[in-house]
């Protein structure tokens, strides 16, 4: 689809330039019913008008060009000789002017006195707008480096290629991609934008712009996009699982079941699960899970749901990630091992005040800003000596529970990597119960934790279930001391959450996941 306004150009103009008028007038209206303004298809058939011989009707098609493309030399041109055939001399005079705030220097135009016959005649013959696609070997090279993780070239790539044809709308969308990837939001949501504006019929154009609109916490115009996508494209899934992601970050359980069960992404499943779990119904809850324990799945998200529901119904069903995740819950005191201050408390400070990396939204967090995207990749030299320490640490917890036939530890991730990102809180800030969907072990490292006025202020607490949920859930919990230097490790699969606390300081955390690559 992304193509498809390039390739109506390309016909109409090879129409155009073969004298099959009528065709070239079909593709370029066909062009202005999916994108009205589009600069190209308006100047064109502005020179099939004063080609017949209808130079009035021309000129609002020339204006609309340039209003919505002042960068293309061709534009100015055709629409001052349409103006001059015209007589509207005091307009040229105007138009002049503008094109030369613009850094054009139209031939005889500059000048004083100009010999307006003159000029009409040598622009008596407005030229089509040459055919403006990048070369293919560009393009691919862009999608090459995208798809091999090799954000940075594919996006200079793609601003090259944007700079040079500013209507080749897949550019612009790949470029909205990669500035959400590295979490330059804002910037997403300009070039999202400028993508949907060339191809306003385009589905993943919308769901592009849905998810930076997500990310960046204006969630009723998300969910407006989300549905303009499915919309234009009934059977579009990774809509449907967005939307169902936003809808149940809302509590909108039934809603998102409608989408989660539409779509058949792998974690769409796993979402419906946990809707059936949240709306109580009981019945569709266990026929799914024992669906998944018939499977074999062994995951994080079912190890959760298993626990929760053996606490909330009493149903004793096989656990195939942990059964007893509170077993595994692992604290060091990582200032006694490392220098702590300079490896750690100085990579963090540099990063929260010189805000190399943007900050996301996070509806769980009160009082306090998350960083946006995987603080490893976004700074790979900055924190190179931190993820080698967790790693370390990571392989310390394997090995004190190597005797476990706990599924965490029979089926740990002969590949993983690491997922990390920083939180900051002020006076009073929490974080309410949670877990790390995409981890197989959680882990947090205290950068900062405020002297405490009592003994569990800022402390973290790793549970089974949500109070609310389950009145059982007060024996089900771990309340951990931790200080500045502390590290945690515990399955993804435990709920955890912080107490809130009072204090001038900030209290600064490094959470992080260790990620299965398969799941």
């Amino acid at each position: 689809m992304e193509l498809t306004i390039d390739h109506l150009l390309e016909n109409g103009i090879t129409a155009h330039t073969e004298g099959n008028l009528q065709e070239a007038e079909r593709f370029y209206r066909a062009i202005l019913k999916i994108h009205p303004n589009n600069s190209d298809a308006n100047h064109n058939l502005g020179v099939l008008a004063v080609y017949l011989n209808q130079t009035n009707a021309a000129l609002p098609l020339f204006l609309k060009a340039l209003e919505h493309n002042y960068t293309v030399k061709q534009f100015w041109i055709s629409y001052i000789a349409a103006l001059i055939k015209t007589n509207q001399l005091e307009t040229v005079k105007t138009v002049i002017i503008k094109a030369r705030s613009f850094g054009f220097r139209l031939k005889n135009i500059h000048k004083k006195n100009v010999n307006l016959t003159i000029l009409f005649e040598g622009h008596t013959k407005v030229k089509l707008v040459p055919l403006r696609l990048p070369p293919k070997k560009k393009i691919d090279g862009m999608l090459a480096c995208h798809q091999n993780g090799e954000y940075e070239a594919a996006k200079n790539l793609a601003l090259l290629i944007t700079k040079t044809f500013p209507n080749h709308q897949l550019s612009w969308k790949l470029l909205g991609v990669i500035y959400q990837q590295s979490g330059k939001l804002n910037k997403a949501l300009i070039v999202n934008k400028k993508s949907l504006d060339l191809n306003p019929k385009d589905a993943e154009a919308h769901n592009n712009f849905a998810s930076t609109l997500t990310d960046l916490g204006k969630i009723t115009e998300a969910e407006n996009s989300y549905r303009q996508a499915i919309a234009l494209k009934a059977d579009y899934v990774e809509a449907h699982y967005s939307l169902g992601l936003l809808l149940f970050e809302h509590k909108h359980y039934e809603k998102a079941i409608e989408h989660f069960s539409f779509s058949d992404l792998g974690k769409s499943k796993l979402y419906l699960l946990r809707c059936f779990y949240y709306l109580d119904k009981r019945s569709l809850f266990y026929d799914q899970l024992d669906d998944f324990i018939k499977d074999g799945v062994v995951n994080p998200e079912l190890g959760s749901l298993g626990c929760r529901s053996a606490l909330r119904y009493g149903a004793d069903k096989l656990n195939l990630f942990c059964k007893d995740p509170l077993n595994y819950v692992m604290k060091t005191e990582l200032g006694t091992l490392y220098d702590f201050d300079e490896i750690f408390i100085k990579t963090a400070t540099t990063i929260l005040n010189q805000k190399v990396i943007p900050n996301r939204r996070q509806s769980l967090l009160t009082n306090g800003y998350q960083t946006s995207g995987n603080l490893f990749e976004l700074e790979p030299l900055l924190t190179k000596e931190i993820q080698k320490i967790i790693r370390l640490e990571v392989d310390k917890y394997k090995a004190n529970f190597e005797k476990s036939n706990e599924g965490l530890l029979t089926n740990w991730p002969t590949n993983y990597s690491l997922y990390g990102w920083l939180i900051s809180m002020k006076s009073g800030g929490e974080l309410k119960p949670h877990m790390h969907e995409t981890g197989w072990i959680s882990g947090s490292i205290y950068i900062n934790v405020p002297k405490k006025p009592n003994i569990d202020s800022g402390n973290l607490v790793v549970c089974i279930e949500e109070d609310t949920l389950s009145p059982n859930n007060i024996y089900q919990r771990k309340n951990i001391g931790v200080v500045t230097g502390s590290l945690c490790l515990f399955p993804a699969s435990l709920l955890h959450y912080t107490i809130p606390f009072e204090s001038q300081e900030e209290r600064i955390v490094l959470a992080f996941d260790v990620v299965h690559n398969k799941l």
